[in-house]
């Protein structure tokens, strides 16, 4: 018996050895080759959006600005000026809590003027590379206006989306389209560059056009 079962094993033959496991598959249905192609194409088509999540922004989202601001109503020879400033709370690692505030006074068509803007929203911004990210803010927006002893408010939403750019370590610009839905729905322009000091304060000098309003600012930024 012992011949016999040593004898078996010295003639076996390759092409008796067990062939290779397969995934099984439906009755009737072959099986898929095409799916590990399917994966790598996937991972392939992945692979930015990982390393964008994964690239740390150059920007400070937590920061608070002080203004001076200049407004031209109806591109009139008469301006009002005042103070205002701005704030970003980063509160997670693409969302922020942002808000601005514009207080103005003066003369128009010889009557004393206010106007006061009011802005509260929450802000997302994406790393597109190390020297560019994109944002996206959605926000309620408030105007208050009097002049001539009548006040008057105007309340909606808005929704601005931009570009931050960083061309040297200390120089940046800035530029978003806006809707507002106020009133009547308009659509804005802002521009702004900032040049930074040192880590935590920076210079910024904006322009904000709005139908035939035009706002100058420029302020001192404190970043955190």
């Amino acid at each position: 018996m012992a011949l016999t079962w040593l004898r078996r094993v010295l003639t076996l033959s390759p092409d008796r050895t067990r062939p290779p496991a397969t995934f099984p598959s439906r009755p009737g249905q072959p099986v898929n080759r095409l799916r590990p192609l399917a994966t790598l194409l996937a991972l392939v088509a992945g692979a930015p959006l990982v390393q964008a999540q994964y690239l740390g922004s150059p920007f400070s989202y937590n920061y608070v600005e002080l203004d001076y601001m200049s407004t031209d109503f109806d591109l009139a020879s008469e301006f009002i000026d005042g103070y205002g400033a701005q704030i970003s709370i980063e509160s997670n690692k693409n969302i922020r809590v942002m808000g601005r505030w514009g207080d103005m006074l003066g003369t128009v068509s010889g009557q004393d003027a206010l106007r006061r803007d009011i802005e509260v929203g929450i802000g997302f911004h994406q790393t597109i590379n190390r020297q560019l990210d994109s944002l996206l803010d959605i926000k309620y927006v408030r105007s208050e206006r009097e002049a001539r002893g009548t006040r008057s408010s105007d309340a909606g939403f808005g929704i601005e989306l931009g570009l931050r750019g960083l061309l040297t370590d200390t120089f940046e610009v800035n530029g978003s389209i806006e809707y507002r839905d106020l009133v009547q729905s308009e659509v804005g322009l802002r521009l702004g560059v900032l040049t930074h000091f040192n880590r935590h304060v920076g210079l910024e000098v904006g322009y904000v056009y709005f139908g035939e309003q035009q706002t100058l600012h420029a302020g001192v930024r404190f970043s955190l």
